[in-house]
C-alpha cells in the first residue's frame, strides 16, 4: 500500500502527530510512504523508516504527486 503524506506548514506538527501516533503501521513492511519536501523530512525524522521524499510542494511536489495518482500508483492521500 502507498499512501501519501502532504500538510500545509501550520499543519505540520499535526501531521508528524498523527504520524507518531500510528509509527507501528507506518513502518510495516507492505507500507511505502511518499511525501513532500519538508513533510517528507518531518515524518522520516518522527521515526518513520522509509519515505520516498519528492520536492515540496512550491516545487511542484504537488503535481509530482499527482502525476503518481494518475498511475495508479497511490492508494490513500492523506493531507493536513
Amino acid at each position: 500500500m502507498k499512501i501519501a503524506l502532504i500538510a500545509h506548514d501550520r499543519k505540520k506538527a499535526d501531521m508528524v502527530s498523527f504520524v507518531m501516533k500510528r509509527l507501528d503501521f507506518f513502518n510495516k513492511d507492505e507500507v511505502e510512504i511518499v511525501g513532500t519536501g519538508t513533510t517528507g523530512t518531518m515524518i522520516q525524522s518522527a521515526g518513520v523508516d522509509k519515505v520516498q521524499r519528492v520536492n515540496s510542494g512550491p516545487m511542484g511536489g504537488d503535481a509530482e504527486i499527482a502525476a503518481i495518482v494518475v498511475a495508479g500508483e497511490i492508494d490513500c492521500i492523506v493531507f493536513f
